[in-house]
């Protein structure tokens, strides 16, 4: 996740160079992304939840992922969700598919 860790230090210096004097809180769990994600049937558009998005990035290197090895990158984060709600936001992504087609 070096690119959302990368991509949010972007816009902390932009931050804080505009607006001197104020504090950046981030809330990661009030965040949202939009991915763009390739099919074999075509391109999407991913409107999820920054944690979804992590988990989702976890496979732009790998096909498969155990969810151990899920958890074990995405915990090196400070994203992840509290008290191991990976799994639940995992389970979100799978319905999702299963339901939209």
């Amino acid at each position: 996740m070096q690119e959302l860790e990368q991509w949010q230090s972007i816009f902390m210096d932009f931050y804080t160079k505009k607006y001197s004097g104020r504090r950046l809180v981030w809330h990661h769990c009030l965040g949202s992304c939009v991915l763009r994600a390739h099919f074999p049937k075509g391109s999407k558009e991913l409107s999820v939840s920054l944690f979804q998005a992590v988990v989702l990035m976890l496979f732009n290197d790998a096909e498969t992922l155990s969810f151990q090895v899920r958890a074990t990158q995405a915990g090196n984060l400070d994203l992840v969700s509290p008290a191991g709600r990976e799994r639940a936001h995992a389970g979100s992504l799978r319905r999702g598919f299963v339901e939209g087609g």
